[in-house]
């Protein structure tokens, strides 16, 4: 993959100084990652996805550390991904379609050094192998590396982080095909408790993406979407009740694109509401985000104002047995030259089913639609109906060892001829260690 490097703090700090007070109005994000996920690959079904708070999740490593050298503790961790089944490698493209079997070897180790009783230094190595059976020339190795720092007093909150990412992975469900991808991130958070049902909530993240496509017939152009990305975010969460908390805000976002052939950079200040409600049988959240974006100097990109976000409801019908419903709308950049951005609308069911202390069965049911916006006059109105099923079936077989399947299939109806197109796919996974952080 080509080298780059850039300086993400002094963009990350440039990011902070634009953020003025109009801009400082987001609550308890946090806990609701997505709001920061403008133009990234989303899996059918991974909207259902739930993710604990990072102090949780901090506090749950910690104390799942195998090693203690004095206050160091230390984790290591292997993995097994696949084999993955993917019955089209080149999904998208115009040529036949052709199978073939991945699978990623991961091992490493995760360090947690606590500083006093408040916070911690954490650190993780994780490289990683890629194989795959028939395209050779695919196999290779990246890994996920980073460190950051924790702290959590009595009235406010301080995380930092920075990581660099190397996978082969889906950049964009338009064209669903892997490619090389390095991420390089750094984030700030702060939360400070002003009183007993007030929070002020700041944060800033910048992010280089790059991607590389395969050097084979039939690959995308992944390396198009290669960008720049600020998001700067702060504001205010009101706990309303016991069960309520409610979230108002904005989020200030600046995308610059390497390519500026197809220069698709732009910036703009979103407003934005989150609302959660907590029962032991019912859960309800909603985070919706008026997206407002304009091109910044000859971009071609056009000016945006759309209303994107996501719902979910989950009933414990059950002890062991949960349902969800849920909803979303994302923003995501286009891969054809002839289209900006798309709207990726999709809502389903989805179930969760403890069978005994070692067995969970999960599946969803997904429908969706990508609306796709003309960069110019004359350019064919394109609209892609999305019908998505999959499922998982887990074995926990020891504490730190967990056993996975699964299965997925996506088909697309598209309203213009050539863009059909269906992708099914198997993955077996085997974790060994604890899987909190990162």
């Amino acid at each position: 993959m080509p080298s780059r490097r850039h300086a993400i703090l002094p963009r990350l700090t440039a990011t902070v100084g634009r953020l003025t007070l109009p801009g400082l109005l987001v609550a308890a994000l946090g806990a609701h990652p997505a709001a920061a996920q403008i133009g990234q690959y989303t899996a059918a079904g991974s909207v259902l996805d739930a993710r604990q708070s990072q102090k949780a999740e901090m506090e749950k490593a910690i104390a799942d550390a195998r090693w203690r050298l004095g206050g160091l503790r230390l984790d290591p961790a292997l993995s097994l991904s696949g084999p993955s089944y993917t019955s089209d490698v080149f999904s998208g493209s115009s040529g036949p379609e052709e199978s073939d079997l991945t699978a990623t070897v991961s091992a490493g180790l995760r360090g947690y050094l606590p500083l006093g009783r408040k916070s911690t230094l954490a650190a993780f190595a994780l490289p990683h192998y890629n194989w795959w059976q028939d395209l050779e020339e695919r196999r290779s190795t990246g890994g996920l590396y980073g460190a950051g720092l924790f702290g959590y007093f009595n009235r406010m909150s301080l995380e930092v982080e920075g990581s660099v990412s190397e996978t082969q992975s889906f950049v964009t469900q338009e064209i669903e095909q892997k490619a090389e991808a390095r991420d390089e991130t750094v984030t700030a958070t702060v939360e400070i408790e002003l009183a007993r049902s007030i929070t002020v909530f700041a944060s800033a993240t910048g992010t280089d993406y790059e991607f590389e496509s395969f050097d084979e017939p039939g690959s995308a152009r992944f390396d198009l979407l290669n960008r720049r990305q600020e998001l700067a975010r702060g504001g205010l969460a009101f706990q309303l009740g016991p069960n309520t908390k409610l979230a108002v805000g904005a989020e200030h976002a600046r995308f610059e694109f390497e390519d500026f052939a197809r220069d698709l950079s732009s910036s703009g200040t979103s407003v934005l509401m989150v609302l959660s409600y907590l029962r032991s049988k019912v859960t309800f959240n909603t985070e919706l985000v008026q997206r407002s974006l304009e091109p910044i100097g000859d971009s071609r990109f056009p000016s945006v104002d759309e209303t994107t976000g996501r719902i979910q409801t989950l009933f414990q019908a059950r002890p062991r047995l949960s349902l969800r419903l849920y909803g979303a709308r994302d923003l995501q950049f286009a891969l054809n030259p002839d289209y900006s951005y798309f709207l990726d609308d999709r809502y389903g069911v989805g179930f969760s089913w403890e069978l005994g202390r070692r067995w969970t069965v999960e599946g969803f049911v997904e429908e969706g639609r990508n609306d796709y916006v003309e960069i110019e006059a004359g350019v064919p109105e394109r609209t892609d109906d999305i019908h998505s099923v999959g499922g998982r079936l887990a074995l926990q077989v020891r504490p730190k060892v967990e056993l996975q399947l699964d299965l997925s299939r996506r088909e697309y109806d598209s309203s213009l001829p050539g863009f059909d197109r269906d992708l099914t796919q198997a993955l077996v996974n085997l974790s060994f260690g604890q899987r909190s952080w990162p």
